[in-house]
């Protein structure tokens, strides 16, 4: 459980609060509940957890309701986080002698779009300590779209995307395209391809200087487009930027390298080094095996010095 000061900016939380963050991003954490009662600090810690990819938007959130995490900025938000419950508390009614507080649980409306005005979808009431419709608070969302228009950015990459312009006409194809088009007949939506602008210069794109991404992963980052066709390696650059689906097939890459023209293989020794190098190589040895040949000399000069007067003493000996 992580406490948040009500003058703390979530838009940039302080330490203790980023590192929670990421140890339950870290642990895997499906399920969070944020009970914050300044609608303003639970929508910028939204946007910041939704930017920095801290909060896993896959999972499920309960929140106070607030008027104010239904503003149109936030709208892009409500079509990543679809599994949440938003709880609202209604007092007594004064004057009603049975009447007793009762709480109102709300969730987004996905997959029906917002135009205009979020008005949030009723899911069950909370009263005299009973479930009043008895539904299932997290109902699966994504199983049937109902015809939903989800927008497809798509990079011309064989054989994952196959463009062919025929005069005024696109069509296009290739393995992740069929992979759609079974996705939309399965979970019943209609998908609307495009390509980003400068598709052809940026490809893939890049981040920019003034902060935001260009090409096919800008789309993604930015919220235009809800899935991306461009042969995506599942890299951990890429997981920071995107959700990845799970891996359709796997490549194996290898390096190759021109064989040699000639047969220099007697150089292969000397090689590595340059000339100084060698010249500096061959006076250490020189120099080192020098210093060790004094030295065993000077230890066996030692060694003769110290028997010498042993000697000399039996020899007296011998002549008395």
């Amino acid at each position: 459980m992580t406490v948040v000061e009500d003058y703390e900016d979530l838009l940039s939380p302080n330490f203790v609060t980023l590192e929670s963050l990421r140890a339950a991003r870290k642990e895997g954490c499906n399920v969070y509940v944020m009970l914050l009662a300044n609608g303003l600090q639970a929508s910028r810690l939204l946007r910041f957890g939704d930017r920095h990819r801290i909060l896993d938007t896959r999972a499920k959130y309960i929140m106070l309701h607030d008027f104010r995490l239904f503003r149109s900025e936030l709208h892009y938000i409500w079509r990543r986080i679809v599994n949440i419950i938003f709880v609202k508390y209604h007092k007594k009614i004064l004057g009603v002698s049975k009447s007793r507080p009762w709480f109102e649980l709300s969730t987004v409306p996905f997959p029906n779009p917002i135009k205009g005005v979020f008005v949030p979808r009723r899911v069950d009431i909370w009263k005299n300590e009973n479930f009043y419709y008895k539904r299932p608070l997290f109902a699966d969302k994504t199983s049937n779209l109902n015809g939903e228009v989800l927008n497809v950015v798509y990079l011309d990459h064989v054989p994952s995307v196959v463009v062919v312009k025929n005069n005024a006409t696109t069509k296009i194809g290739g393995v992740e395209v069929e992979i759609l088009h079974t996705l939309a007949e399965k979970m019943n939506f209609k998908p609307k391809p495009y390509q980003a602008i400068n598709a052809d210069l940026h490809k893939w794109g890049q981040k920019q200087p003034n902060g935001s991404f260009s090409g096919l992963l800008g789309e993604m980052v930015n919220g235009r487009a809800d899935v991306a066709l461009g042969n995506l390696q599942y890299t951990p650059y890429h997981l920071e930027l995107t959700d990845l689906s799970i891996p359709y097939t796997s490549q194996c890459w290898t390096f190759l390298t021109p064989e040699a023209l000639t047969d220099n293989s007697w150089k292969t020794l000397i090689l590595p080094f340059k000339l100084y190098m060698w010249i500096a190589v061959l006076l250490v040895l020189l120099i080192t095996g020098t210093i060790f040949y004094g030295l065993a000399k000077n230890h066996i000069n030692l060694q003769e010095y110290k028997k010498l007067p042993v000697t000399q003493t039996k020899h007296d000996e011998d002549n008395g």
